[in-house]
Protein backbone atom coordinates (compact mmCIF):
# COMPACT_ATOMS: atom_id res chain seq x y z
CA UNK A 1 0.00 0.00 0.00
CA UNK A 2 0.99 3.82 -1.02
CA UNK A 3 0.56 6.03 1.92
CA UNK A 4 0.76 9.75 2.37
CA UNK A 5 1.38 10.71 5.85
CA UNK A 6 0.84 14.31 6.56
CA UNK A 7 2.41 15.43 10.35
CA UNK A 8 4.43 12.48 10.15
CA UNK A 9 6.89 13.62 13.21
CA UNK A 10 3.63 13.91 15.50
CA UNK A 11 3.84 11.01 18.07
CA UNK A 12 0.42 9.07 16.93
CA UNK A 13 1.93 9.30 13.31
CA UNK A 14 5.06 8.13 14.18
CA UNK A 15 3.52 5.15 15.81
CA UNK A 16 1.36 4.48 12.56
CA UNK A 17 4.22 5.03 10.06
CA UNK A 18 6.22 2.01 12.25
CA UNK A 19 3.10 -0.30 12.28
CA UNK A 20 3.14 0.47 8.62
CA UNK A 21 6.88 -0.42 7.89
CA UNK A 22 6.28 -3.67 9.55
CA UNK A 23 3.91 -4.69 7.16
CA UNK A 24 6.30 -3.40 4.26
CA UNK A 25 4.32 -0.30 2.60
CA UNK A 26 5.55 2.96 0.99
CA UNK A 27 5.22 5.88 2.52
CA UNK A 28 5.69 9.68 1.99
CA UNK A 29 6.39 11.15 5.24
CA UNK A 30 5.53 15.31 5.22
CA UNK A 31 6.85 17.61 8.23
CA UNK A 32 7.69 20.42 9.37
CA UNK A 33 11.31 19.43 10.70
CA UNK A 34 13.77 17.58 8.09
CA UNK A 35 16.02 16.17 10.56
CA UNK A 36 13.29 14.44 12.28
CA UNK A 37 11.84 12.93 8.99
CA UNK A 38 15.52 11.64 8.30
CA UNK A 39 15.61 9.85 11.28
CA UNK A 40 12.42 8.84 10.95
CA UNK A 41 12.69 7.65 7.55
CA UNK A 42 16.18 5.79 8.20
CA UNK A 43 13.76 3.91 11.59
CA UNK A 44 10.90 2.64 8.73
CA UNK A 45 13.59 1.48 6.51
CA UNK A 46 15.21 -0.94 9.19
CA UNK A 47 11.40 -1.91 10.15
CA UNK A 48 10.85 -3.35 6.70
CA UNK A 49 9.38 -0.09 4.87
CA UNK A 50 9.51 -0.71 0.88
CA UNK A 51 9.64 2.91 0.12
CA UNK A 52 10.07 5.74 2.17
CA UNK A 53 10.30 9.39 0.74
CA UNK A 54 10.32 12.69 2.78
CA UNK A 55 8.77 16.45 1.70
CA UNK A 56 9.78 19.39 4.48
CA UNK A 57 6.70 21.24 4.57
CA UNK A 58 5.05 24.22 6.87
CA UNK A 59 1.44 23.15 6.52
CA UNK A 60 0.37 26.45 6.46
CA UNK A 61 1.77 27.22 2.96
CA UNK A 62 -1.88 26.19 1.89
CA UNK A 63 -0.31 27.32 -2.29
CA UNK A 64 2.07 24.15 -1.85
CA UNK A 65 -0.63 21.57 -1.17
CA UNK A 66 -1.21 20.46 -4.96
CA UNK A 67 2.82 20.27 -4.95
CA UNK A 68 2.72 18.19 -2.01
CA UNK A 69 0.02 15.44 -3.56
CA UNK A 70 1.85 15.72 -7.08
CA UNK A 71 5.20 15.03 -5.44
CA UNK A 72 3.53 11.72 -3.42
CA UNK A 73 1.80 10.29 -6.05
CA UNK A 74 4.44 10.71 -8.64
CA UNK A 75 7.21 9.48 -5.72
CA UNK A 76 4.81 6.54 -4.58
CA UNK A 77 2.95 5.94 -8.11
CA UNK A 78 -0.60 6.66 -6.68
CA UNK A 79 -2.03 7.14 -3.03
CA UNK A 80 -3.60 4.69 -1.77
CA UNK A 81 -4.29 6.36 2.06
CA UNK A 82 -3.52 9.85 3.00
CA UNK A 83 -3.65 10.14 6.74
CA UNK A 84 -3.39 14.03 7.70
CA UNK A 85 -2.06 13.82 11.42
CA UNK A 86 -0.75 17.71 11.77
CA UNK A 87 -2.13 20.03 14.58
CA UNK A 88 -1.46 21.66 17.61
CA UNK A 89 -3.38 22.49 21.01
CA UNK A 90 -3.20 26.53 21.71
CA UNK A 91 -2.77 28.31 24.47
CA UNK A 92 -5.93 29.11 25.53
CA UNK A 93 -5.85 32.14 27.66
CA UNK A 94 -3.47 33.59 24.53
CA UNK A 95 -6.09 32.90 21.83
CA UNK A 96 -8.54 34.84 24.45
CA UNK A 97 -6.44 37.42 24.94
CA UNK A 98 -4.70 37.92 20.96
CA UNK A 99 -6.54 37.22 17.33
CA UNK A 100 -3.29 37.05 16.34
CA UNK A 101 -2.71 33.72 18.40
CA UNK A 102 -6.14 32.90 17.38
CA UNK A 103 -5.38 33.67 13.79
CA UNK A 104 -2.12 31.27 14.25
CA UNK A 105 -3.80 28.24 15.76
CA UNK A 106 -6.74 28.19 13.14
CA UNK A 107 -4.10 28.36 10.84
CA UNK A 108 -3.02 25.00 11.72
CA UNK A 109 -5.54 23.28 12.46
CA UNK A 110 -8.39 24.67 10.41
CA UNK A 111 -7.29 26.19 7.03
CA UNK A 112 -4.43 23.80 6.42
CA UNK A 113 -6.45 21.04 7.10
CA UNK A 114 -9.32 22.23 4.59
CA UNK A 115 -7.34 22.87 2.40
CA UNK A 116 -5.64 19.05 2.07
CA UNK A 117 -9.12 17.88 2.44
CA UNK A 118 -10.35 19.26 -0.68
CA UNK A 119 -7.09 18.86 -2.86
CA UNK A 120 -7.00 14.58 -1.25
CA UNK A 121 -10.47 14.91 -1.66
CA UNK A 122 -10.23 15.98 -5.41
CA UNK A 123 -7.56 13.42 -5.93
CA UNK A 124 -8.62 10.33 -4.69
CA UNK A 125 -12.28 10.81 -6.55
CA UNK A 126 -9.95 11.57 -10.12
CA UNK A 127 -7.53 8.48 -9.20
CA UNK A 128 -11.05 6.40 -8.05
CA UNK A 129 -10.59 5.49 -5.05
CA UNK A 130 -8.38 5.52 -1.63
CA UNK A 131 -8.54 6.52 1.67
CA UNK A 132 -8.55 9.63 3.42
CA UNK A 133 -8.30 10.12 7.48
CA UNK A 134 -7.52 13.02 9.89
CA UNK A 135 -7.04 13.09 13.34
CA UNK A 136 -9.91 15.04 15.02
CA UNK A 137 -10.67 14.92 18.79
CA UNK A 138 -13.13 14.78 21.03
CA UNK A 139 -12.39 18.31 22.05
CA UNK A 140 -14.66 19.04 19.28
CA UNK A 141 -18.03 17.70 20.41
CA UNK A 142 -18.52 20.51 23.12
CA UNK A 143 -17.08 23.55 24.20
CA UNK A 144 -14.98 23.46 27.25
CA UNK A 145 -13.91 26.25 28.69
CA UNK A 146 -10.27 25.05 29.41
CA UNK A 147 -9.96 24.52 25.61
CA UNK A 148 -12.66 26.10 23.28
CA UNK A 149 -10.68 26.97 20.82
CA UNK A 150 -8.76 24.02 19.71
CA UNK A 151 -12.54 22.07 20.20
CA UNK A 152 -14.31 24.66 17.62
CA UNK A 153 -11.59 23.94 15.39
CA UNK A 154 -11.80 20.20 15.98
CA UNK A 155 -15.59 20.23 15.86
CA UNK A 156 -15.22 22.51 12.18
CA UNK A 157 -13.15 19.62 11.04
CA UNK A 158 -15.08 16.58 12.05
CA UNK A 159 -18.61 18.20 10.27
CA UNK A 160 -16.38 19.02 7.26
CA UNK A 161 -15.47 15.28 7.23
CA UNK A 162 -19.04 14.20 7.66
CA UNK A 163 -19.97 16.15 4.31
CA UNK A 164 -17.21 15.40 2.69
CA UNK A 165 -17.59 11.41 3.47
CA UNK A 166 -20.99 11.58 2.00
CA UNK A 167 -19.63 13.35 -1.50
CA UNK A 168 -17.22 10.77 -1.89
Amino acid sequence: MNILLIGANSAIATAMARLYALDGHSLFLVGRDLLKLEALRDDLVVRGAEKVALLELDITHTARHPELIERASTNLGSVDLALICHGLLPDQASCERDFVALKASLEVNVISTLSLLVELGNYLETQGGGTLATITSVAGDRGRRSNYVYGASKAMISTFLEGLRGRL
